[in-house]
């Protein structure tokens, strides 16, 4: 998974700290972390501040995540 958050804000000429403002972040360098410049999706997200992010962006899950397929995984490994 990736997030897609950079590119939308990007579109509406938006900053990382105007956005984290906006979807209540008191500490900024958390969202830091949370959305990386390489667009990594780590650990877990609630639908609560999924909702918060597609609400502010004006966009669908869908529209914020992308997933990308882990080459390295063994899921779908033939047995």
């Amino acid at each position: 998974m990736r997030w897609r958050i950079r590119e939308l804000l990007g579109e509406r000429n938006m900053t990382l700290y105007e956005f984290a403002k906006r979807i209540g972040y008191n500490n900024v360098s958390s969202v830091y972390r949370r959305f990386p410049e390489d667009d990594e999706f780590e650990g877990s997200v609630s639908a609560k501040f999924l909702d918060r992010i597609c609400r502010e962006l004006g966009v669908g899950v869908g529209d914020v995540l992308e997933y990308v397929p882990d080459s390295t995984s063994t899921r779908h490994r033939k047995r």
